[in-house]
């Protein structure tokens, strides 16, 4: 592989392959030396005959020999009339042959671009060209244009073509007008799209209109809250974001953000500014969650008689203890319409939901278990006996929304969401829609784990509200009591510093190391070498590496490129964009793709590369292709940031220590990541990082009001004008 960017001319011969839908293509091309090149890239737009500047690096491929991996590219306008009689004949207007372009050609010489581009009705002066064929011509040659102009128009400014490909799908033939006349309406537009590169294109193109620029600025800001886990902005903190972002006065701030909220771009609530989207769901779910408490039955002591002696006779018939605190979450699990389970490990969260299941079932109820990932789903599958899906399998996406809503409820009279944490404001609200009224909802979760990747804090909120029925699992049970695993989680909860004796009855190791390198050799070598041979573990299917960050020497970057070298060298790679993917190599998805039905944090194996196309097997056999632009949204699974091992489980994991990683240090961190351990936990770093990060229990508050509107409805803000505005929520863009 070569490291030289390099710029060529080409003309495209033939096209390989090509994803209308990505815009992913492979396609043969020659060089103004006439030597023969294949490029890849975001290629899908270019037609036979067509000439490009590229912009990219040569690369090997073992299977596919040397490429040109495109990274950007602009049109070259063809000269020459043998240029421009092979553009015409090369299938780019259907019907065309070479005799028809030679006439052309005849007809209007090297003026032939300029005629098709602005005088196509002069088409006339080409003899034996009958009408069906002119307008046949213009059709075909005005739709190739559109995305030639808006390629020439954005390149200059660094647009990337995977943007400029999406950006004329959106807008079609109106895409330069639209950018011309406010390219800041591309942030409104276009998930993705920062203030920072609007604003790139608007001063280049001299674009001045400080309203619409602030505008933009606002809703970036209350962008990058939302991507924080955050609902909304206090207004001072809103405004003087937004005023150092576009070195504006604080009065221009106010005047624009007034005017958004005039046209509920924006809803103010006691100075508190959100999107209105996240107003719409945050009060939604308050509205949900508020009805299922209005409707929870009152105590009934027949009933609570009924479950003690049912769960007495159900705990010897099984030979196992249940403590006072299990016996109270059947029975408010049974007495509530929503109902918080909570506990650390070892506290008998696992038999208490499995006679939660057994109660209802006694009684004739159906049962429904879901969890936000396809590992956690697999876990509560295993431990309840019943079977488990994903929340987004259970609602059932299809051409873009849920299909499971108030208006097409699930099935079921018992639903239990297991990870409760990991679950977001949008996907909680979804689901809460989705659920009939007459029946049980039953959250399960560890308060002490991470919060969601996505925005707000569910879990946390219901229980703030003291509104929703919950109950706390603190004893730890002899059993789990022999786990150094779990001793150490309740440890770190509680501030105290573990230490590690490192003996062989333990399941919990620490091996000092003090600098990067030393963990990084130490950890490859538990991974590939000690583990396997002491423990008889898989180094790719037992064993997880699991960091806080993804650079630096120990960082998921460094690590996955060591691992994959170790684990799974043998097996030729193949260049994907800037990874190499080979046949057997652990990946994980890193965005819910809802067409492909794999979600956030899935993870799977590749089974298979063929012509571009890479197949992947994840949980239950399911098999994905991804085209190679596609493969974005993979990554070598090897090793995984903490927060992507949420809602899973592992054999064995490892987890690397060092103050390089020192922002990322925190409590709630550490002891997600060691609660993902199901035998064995192994620390590999310093003390003096562990200290840092069990002491450092400062979380970053988001903000959020879903607690306040559960204990009280808040006025109405706004109306929805349309049903899109609510369904599109259901999903993250």
């Amino acid at each position: 592989m070569s490291d030289n960017v390099e710029k060529i001319t080409f003309i495209i011969d033939n096209i390989s392959f090509s994803s209308e839908e990505s815009g992913f293509a492979a396609v043969n091309a020659h060089n103004e030396e006439n030597i023969d090149v294949k490029l890849v890239g975001t290629l899908a737009m270019l037609r036979v005959g067509e000439k490009i500047l590229a912009n990219g690096q040569f690369k090997f491929s073992e299977k596919w020999g040397e490429q040109f991996c495109v990274k950007e590219f602009e049109y070259v306008k063809v000269s020459g009339t043998t240029e421009i009689i092979a553009l015409l004949s090369s299938g780019i207007i259907k019907g065309i042959r070479e005799k028809t372009a030679q006439r052309i050609v005849d007809t209007f010489g090297e003026d032939t671009i300029n005629i098709l581009d602005n005088y196509p009705q002069r088409l006339i002066e080409v003899p034996k060209l009958t009408q069906k064929s002119i307008n046949n011509i213009t059709k075909y040659w005005y739709e190739g244009r559109e995305i030639r102009e808006l390629t020439r128009f954005l390149y200059p400014y660094g647009i990337a073509m995977p943007f400029i490909y999406r950006l004329q799908k959106i807008y079609g033939d109106k895409a330069k007008a639209i950018i011309s006349q406010n390219p800041y309406q591309l942030i409104e537009d276009m998930h993705g799209v920062g203030f920072f590169k609007a604003d790139k294109i608007a001063q280049a193109i001299g674009f001045t209109d400080t309203y619409r620029r602030t505008r933009a600025a606002i809703i970036h800001i209350l962008r990058e809250a939302e991507n924080d886990g955050n609902a909304y902005l206090p207004k001072p903190q809103l405004i003087q974001k937004t005023a150092i972002l576009v070195k504006e006065n604080e009065t221009t701030i106010s005047f624009s953000l007034d005017f958004l909220k005039n046209e509920e771009v924006v809803i103010e609530y006691e100075n508190d500014v959100y999107l209105k989207n996240l107003w719409l769901i945050e009060t939604e779910c308050a509205e949900l969650v508020q009805k299922r408490i209005d409707e929870s039955k009152n105590n009934n002591e027949k009933l609570t008689k009924e479950i003690a002696e049912w769960a007495e006779k159900e705990c010897k018939n099984r030979k196992i203890i249940a403590n006072s605190e299990q016996i109270s979450a059947v029975i408010q699990a049974a007495q509530s319409k929503m109902f918080i389970l909570t506990g650390g490990p070892g506290t008998g969260k696992t038999t208490t939901v499995k006679m939660i299941v057994d109660w209802f079932k006694s009684k004739n109820k159906s049962i429904v278990l879901s969890a936000p990932t396809g590992r956690a789903a697999q876990r509560i599958t295993e431990i309840s006996g019943e079977n488990a899906k994903t929340i987004h399998r259970l609602l059932e996406y299809q051409k873009g929304r849920f299909t499971k809503n108030n208006d097409n409820p699930l099935d079921g009279d018992v639903f239990i969401i297991d990870e409760m944490s990991m679950v977001d404001l949008r996907l909680a609200t979804a689901f809460l829609r989705a659920v009939p009224d007459c029946a049980h909802i039953i959250f399960v979760g560890d308060t002490n784990q991470l919060p969601s990747v996505g925005v707000g804090a569910v879990l946390e909120n219901l229980i703030k509200s003291q509104k929703v029925g919950h109950i706390v699992l603190k004893k730890v049970f002899r059993q789990a009591e022999q786990s150094r695993i779990v001793t150490s989680a309740h440890e770190i909860c509680n501030g105290t510093l573990p230490k590690y004796k490192n003996s062989a009855e333990d399941n919990c190791f620490f091996i000092q190391k003090e600098t990067p390198t030393e963990v990084f050799e130490t950890i490859v070598d538990l991974v590939c070498r000690r583990l396997p041979n002491s423990y008889g573990f898989d180094p790719k299917n037992d064993i997880q590496v699991i960091t806080p960050m993804h650079k630096g020497d120990v960082g998921t970057i460094a690590m996955n490129r060591e691992l994959q070298n170790k684990i799974n060298g043998k097996n030729p790679s193949i260049a994907f964009g800037n990874r190499f993917f080979a046949t057997g190599d652990k990946v994980m998805q890193t965005k819910n793709n809802y067409s492909k039905s794999v979600f956030n944090g899935d993870m799977g194996e590749i089974i298979g590369i063929d012509d571009d196309i890479l197949k992947v097997r994840f949980l239950n056999n399911q098999i994905v292709e991804y085209d190679v632009f596609e493969t974005q949204d993979l990554t070598h699974g090897y090793c995984i940031t903490i927060h992507k091992s949420q809602g899973c489980e592992f054999p064995a994991i490892i987890v690397p220590l060092v103050t390089q990683h020192y922002t990322m240090l925190r409590r709630k961190n550490i002891y997600t990541a060691l609660t993902r351990a199901k035998k064995i936990c192994i620390f590999v770093g310093t003390y003096k990082a562990l200290a840092i990060a069990v002491n450092n229990y400062i979380e970053n508050i988001r903000f959020g009001h879903l607690a306040d509107f559960i204990l009280k409805s808040p006025p109405q803000k706004c109306k929805i004008k349309n049903l899109r505005e609510v369904l599109l929520f259901d999903i993250e863009d």
